[in-house]
């Protein structure tokens, strides 16, 4: 059954309605004051339930994918912690190894190269600390030891820092598929928006704010920006496993420039995952840039 389990894909229904369906999505009613309002007669418009309803089911998709990368995160950094050890059972390996002959000279570190090494470390810590999945790392003091005026004092510090500048690359290495992930997914976000920005910390979670810096609740989006996120939150967290997302008429709300752009976000959001989109559309923007995956649906009655 787990077996199958694995295999058998999720499935998400985003109707004309924009409401997101599936078995694996939280149901908006189920929030204590959509209840309340239900159950007790509260005065509230059936339209303003609606809108409350789709602010409710935004809040839970971005939860959901603050998460989802939460989660990735923290097995990025085990595998992190993993290459960290091999790192230092290989230089335990080698002290304990037989001398041979010849070898002396051959296994010393090169100080221009553990140079070039601290420069990627910098670049990559930063990058990763933008949404803190690691902390930046600064290596200006390991670079005035690497560039000491006597040689053989290079050479020592190069030895000693050789196998730590090793086993940190390592880790950030294993946190590398969850930063492309992320990036990708703000990058691709912030492409859809104006006078406001998405971004992601660990300890935050995603943030929407406007230029000022305030941040901005779901109540403060468009209904085509709700639309999108929603969407692509889901996109998202559903990478792990097979899934098809069947969306109807996904033009609606949704200005000309912003069509020509889903299909192909979608995409890219969910590039080297097994996720399969099914569109039911009038719009010839959404579609004109993939005809060679059209199929045109015909009456059978005329």
């Amino acid at each position: 059954m787990q077996e199958l389990l694995r295999h058998v894909p999720n499935m998400f229904l985003l109707n004309a309605e924009r409401r997101l369906d599936s078995d694996i999505v939280s149901d908006p009613s189920d929030e204590v004051e959509l209840r309340r309002a239900l159950r007790f007669d509260e005065p509230k418009r059936i339209n303003d339930l609606v809108v409350r309803s789709r602010e409710i089911a935004l809040s839970q998709a971005l939860s959901a994918a603050g998460k989802w990368i939460s989660a990735q995160a923290v097995q990025g950094a085990n595998r992190g912690s993993t290459n960290v050890h091999g790192v230092y059972v290989n230089v335990l390996r080698h002290l304990v190894a037989p001398a041979k002959k010849n070898q002396a000279g051959t296994d010393l570190a090169h100080p221009e190269m553990l140079l070039t090494s601290l420069t990627e470390i910098e670049s990559k810590s930063a990058q990763l600390a933008k949404y803190e999945l690691t902390a930046e790392l600064s290596t200006s003091d390991f670079r005035r030891a690497l560039q000491a005026t006597a040689k053989t004092k290079r050479q020592i510090a190069a030895n000693l820092l050789k196998p730590y500048l090793d086993s940190l690359q390592g880790r950030l290495a294993a946190l590398e598929p969850v930063y492309r992930v992320v990036d990708d997914f703000v990058t691709i976000v912030n492409g859809f928006l104006y006078d406001k920005s998405l971004s992601f910390g660990f300890s935050s979670g995603f943030q929407i704010k406007n230029k000022r810096g305030d941040e901005l609740g779901p109540r403060l989006l468009s209904s085509g920006e709700q639309q999108l996120l929603l969407l692509f939150c889901y996109a998202l967290v559903s990478r792990d496993k097979p899934s098809v997302f069947i969306i109807d008429e996904p033009e609606i709300s949704l200005n000309v420039k912003w069509q020509r752009k889903l299909v192909q976000s979608l995409l890219d959001i969910t590039k080297g995952s097994r996720i399969q989109f099914i569109l039911a559309s009038h719009s010839m923007e959404l579609i004109a840039q993939h005809r060679g995956r059209v199929v045109k649906l015909e009456s059978r009655d005329g």
